[in-house]
């Protein structure tokens, strides 16, 4: 990507400035894709006679299909849009634009190309992917990427979840589905206040709902494009597009990511559980591959899954049940063309992968920008960093725009018995979460969560801030009794567990008790400072000794923020009534 792309766009938009049509149009996408790869644009004086000749050269230079043709910077461009003597210096801008030629060329480019194209609101884009060639590939011609807004009907939008006015209304799942073909979107949309799946082809305007899909969330097509899953009220389910009522596959809890494979199957993604291999028609048990493992994606054959794993994009052979980690990002995707696509921080990357060998080949690229993504929101379990993002195996892409959810600002203050907050010196302004005094209350130490999420260390007495190295993302960390270490929950190698981190940052964090994986959140140590405890799923109690992690009796598994009178006899919580209204017991 040069210059001659800047100057084919900026000639675009002239064009259209001068002649009301864009270079190139059609009925549908996909036939101007065509018209683009095939056809010359039409000399804009047939739309436009007044235009003067040299502008008119100019244009038809600029739109060149090869790039090595069209003028090599902007202002070679404007000198010969302002030279009345100018003449176009390119024989294939009068002659045309190298026709189906022009595609098998740029297919063959040793290159990997992204195509990018831009959003406002849902658009449907061509990720212009191209194969890796061998010896004596052409270089081949810049084809542009072709974007179309996709409008709404009145009252019709794409939603999330019930549940997830934490994440400031933006689906925390997947919303979108695209058939394999490019032709028919299916997304979670709202109706007359209910939320069900609809389905539009993406040549016309109309969105129309898929009747019993009611709840519906996380979409996706079979490979025939005929049938559509989707999960609802603790269901997998289906829905044949020839008609007839949606069909139960089997019972789960919520997912996060499915995928079907060529040979029946299904995989999905369970945030509590891992991956979950089921038959579409039943016959078989389910196959688990137990793990914080979700988005995942059957690669072509079905004998391997790509998935967001505990350090980014992973995939498993399901022959040889190895496990590799591949790219830093979440919710991958396998394209025809070889690559391998992911989302990181709301951009859509793109990777050469081996197939065979299961590894990727070259560096990510960003392929777009400002693709919403479920990161960043005000509740954990909204943070699943699915991509709003469908592509088909044609090369079409369907997303929505709007990046991660932006940071929550906050200060740190002190605030005494009368409601009066006073500013800490040094600490600023960041996205502040939680915040918990030393044992000597001279520091705190402080969490971060969003675009600098991590765990910080606040020098009450010199007012500096010093981040935690490897510090995970730990919302409520705790002090040991001694002030020495820092206790949160964080990565070590490839799985998460309960580490400690050393007050003065000198060393990563480590396991809390060696290389036994402790799956639990530090919430307080026992008054004689003995045994800690921790909370998942309900409250326990965590052996320092051994590890080894006991429920406490006799405690519903749904309490939340526990917390320990100074005496040790007194323990407070939060659950919720009869009827969901919160309250605070002791």
């Amino acid at each position: 990507i040069s210059g001659r792309s800047d100057v084919y766009s900026l000639a675009t938009v002239l064009y259209e400035m001068l002649a009301g049509n864009p270079p190139h149009t059609g009925a549908s996408a996909q036939q101007i894709i065509m018209k683009i790869i095939t056809e010359p644009a039409e000399p804009v004086t047939k739309y436009r006679k007044s235009v003067p000749l040299n502008v008119a050269a100019a244009l038809a230079q600029a739109l060149d299909k090869l790039p090595a043709d069209r003028f090599d910077s902007a202002k070679a461009f404007a000198d010969a849009l302002s030279n009345a003597a100018f003449v176009s210096g390119s024989q294939s801008s009068t002659a045309g634009y190298g026709g189906a030629s022009t595609w098998r060329s740029w297919f063959r480019d040793t290159r990997s190309r992204a195509a990018v194209g831009f959003a406002a609101a849902l658009l449907i884009a061509v990720a212009a992917l191209a194969s890796r060639g061998g010896p004596g590939a052409s270089s081949g011609a810049d084809i542009p990427a072709v974007a179309s807004r996709l409008s709404f009907a009145s009252g019709d939008h794409v939603v999330g979840a019930v549940d997830d006015n934490a994440n400031a209304d933006r689906p925390s799942h997947t919303a979108l589905a695209l058939s394999p073909d490019g032709r028919r979107l299916v997304f979670v949309g709202e109706r007359g206040g209910v939320r069900q799946l609809f389905v539009r082809a993406l040549n016309t305007e109309t969105a129309v709902p898929i009747t019993g899909t009611e709840g519906a969330e996380s979409p996706f097509f079979s490979p025939n494009g005929t049938s559509v899953g989707y999960w609802s009220a603790e269901r997998l389910m289906r829905v044949e597009f020839d008609g007839g009522l949606p069909a139960q596959i089997t019972t789960m809890p919520r997912i996060s990511g499915a995928s079907w494979s060529d040979d029946g199957r299904i995989v999905v993604g369970i945030r509590t559980v891992g991956l979950v291999i089921v038959p579409v028609n039943g016959g078989a048990p389910p196959d688990t591959i137990k793990g914080p493992l979700s988005l995942p994606h059957f690669l072509p054959g079905g004998d391997a899954i790509l998935f967001r794993g505990a350090t980014g994009v992973e995939v498993i052979s399901l022959k040889t049940r190895v496990i590799k980690q591949l790219v830093v990002g979440a919710d991958p995707r396998f394209l025809p063309t070889g690559h391998l696509i992911f989302g990181r921080s709301g951009s859509l990357m793109a990777v050469p992968m081996d197939r065979q060998r299961l590894e990727v080949t070259g560096t990510p690229v960003v392929v777009l920008g400002d693709v919403m993504q479920a990161m960043n929101g005000n509740g954990t379990y909204v943070n699943t960093r699915a991509m709003q993002v469908a592509v088909s195996s044609t090369g079409t892409l369907v997303y929505l725009r709007g990046g991660v959810a932006p940071d929550n600002e906050r200060h740190l203050a002190w605030l005494d018995r009368e409601g009066k907050a006073t500013m800490i010196p040094g600490a600023g302004t960041r996205s502040f979460f939680a915040v918990r005094l030393s044992p000597d209350e001279r520091a705190a130490v402080v969490t971060t969560r969003g675009r600098t999420g991590g765990v910080h260390l606040l020098d009450l007495m010199r007012g500096t801030l010093q981040s935690l190295p490897d510090s995970g993302f730990q919302l409520w960390p705790i002090w040991s009794p001694d002030g020495k270490y820092v206790l949160h929950f964080g990565p070590v190698g490839r799985s998460k567990r309960l580490v400690k981190s050393p007050a003065d940052g000198s060393r990563p964090a480590a396991g809390i008790v060696g290389d036994t994986p402790i799956d639990s959140d530090p919430v307080f140590w026992s008054a004689d400072g003995a045994t800690l405890y921790g909370h998942k799923g309900g409250l326990q109690s965590i052996n320092l000794g051994d590890g080894r992690v006991t429920p406490i009796p006799n405690l519903s598994r749904r309490i939340n923020h526990p917390a320990i009178s100074h005496d040790g006899k007194w323990l407070a919580y939060r659950e919720a009534e009869a009827g969901g209204l919160q309250q605070v017991f002791v």
